[in-house]
């Protein structure tokens, strides 16, 4: 990662080289909550590039719920449209399918840094399990959750793979024990977050 820049307002924002990405609507500006449509763009930002706001891709097309690997060199997204997840580099090269299906979250392995992503085969049914599969190997492919729906929406793996924070399914906001043993109910809401 490149040399820090001091007149990033995002870098002084967060102390240190930031990287963000996300959708964006091209023609309806907005009417496209859900990103289920094809006008759309993933779009990069990094606060020491001094590139400012970019297209990642240079085609609108359907992008959904673009992830970082925990490097922040490459983005995973999902489409609707082919439901399968992609993965890209950050310049935009090497674009390749990982999977069918839709990438709900992205865990590195503290033990040996292989990068999991976790996925439900079809992201409209919440009763699809949880999978998850090496980012860079076709092998791997693992069960992760099956024994309640989710709303993979604010499904999110902790740092060591070992729980699940999320819906199981909505309102039903809770930890989940992985692989595929328990979950504690806390509260009934939405769009839950686990770090």
């Amino acid at each position: 990662i490149q040399a820090a820049s001091a007149q990033s307002p995002l870098r002084a924002l967060t102390g240190a080289q930031t990287r963000v990405v996300w959708v964006q609507h091209q023609k309806d500006n907005g009417s496209d909550p859900f990103a289920r449509g094809r006008d759309l763009r993933l779009m990069a930002y990094d606060s020491d590039d001094g590139k400012g706001t970019r297209a990642v891709l240079p085609t609108s097309d359907n992008y959904v719920k673009p992830l970082l690997t925990p490097d922040g060199q490459r983005i995973v997204y999902s489409s609707y449209a082919t439901n399968a997840f992609f993965v890209v580099n950050w310049d935009g090269s090497r674009r390749r399918k990982v999977w069918d299906g839709f990438a709900v979250d992205m865990v590195s392995d503290p033990n040996d840094g292989t990068v999991w992503v976790y996925y439900q085969e079809r992201k409209a049914d919440t009763k699809n399990p949880i999978r998850r599969r090496r980012l860079d190997s076709q092998q791997g492919d693992e069960l992760v959750w099956s024994k309640t729906p989710v709303s993979v929406d604010s499904f999110q793996v902790s740092r060591n793979g070992r729980y699940a924070g999320g819906l199981f399914p909505w309102p039903n906001g809770g930890i989940a024990e992985l692989p595929n043993k328990t979950w504690h109910k806390l509260a009934n809401g939405c769009w839950t977050s686990l770090i």
